[in-house]
C-alpha cells in the first residue's frame, strides 16, 4: 500500500480506537476491573512476602501507580 493510505488509516484509526475503547470500557467496569486486579495483587503479595512485606510492596505499588496517573493527567491537560 502507498504511504497516503497508511496515513489515512492512522489518522482515522486513532480516534476510532479511542472512541471504541471508551464505549467498551464503561467507568463502572473499569473500576470493577481495577478492584479485582488490586485484590489479586494483594493476595499474591501477601502469599509471597507475608502480611508485613506484602503490605509494604502494595503501598509502594499503589504510590507508583498514583504518581503515574497524576503525571498522565497533567500531560493530558490543555493549557
Amino acid at each position: 500500500m502507498s504511504d497516503w493510505v497508511w496515513s489515512l488509516i492512522s489518522a482515522l484509526g486513532t480516534p476510532l480506537l479511542l472512541f471504541f475503547w471508551q464505549s467498551l470500557l464503561k467507568r463502572e467496569l473499569t473500576e470493577d476491573w481495577g478492584r479485582r486486579i488490586g485484590k489479586l495483587l494483594t493476595v499474591l503479595f501477601r502469599q509471597r512476602l507475608g502480611v508485613a512485606g506484602g503490605n509494604s510492596i502494595r503501598d509502594k505499588f499503589q504510590s507508583t501507580v498514583e504518581d503515574f496517573v497524576n503525571g498522565l493527567r497533567q500531560g493530558l491537560k490543555v493549557e
